[in-house]
């Protein structure tokens, strides 16, 4: 899942708390931080 929130919402300083190996990165994009999060599988949501 990939979130585009502005940077004054959330500084690179602080996301960078949140990242975990290739689980949680983020990258700066304009005026934009980029957060990906990704987890390993394949699960489906009870639906």
């Amino acid at each position: 899942m990939l979130l585009r929130l502005l940077c004054t919402v959330l500084s690179m300083k602080t996301a960078e708390q949140f990242c975990v190996g290739e689980h949680v990165t983020a990258q700066a994009s304009g005026g934009h931080l980029i957060l990906d999060l990704s987890s390993e599988g394949e699960e489906e949501c009870p639906g």
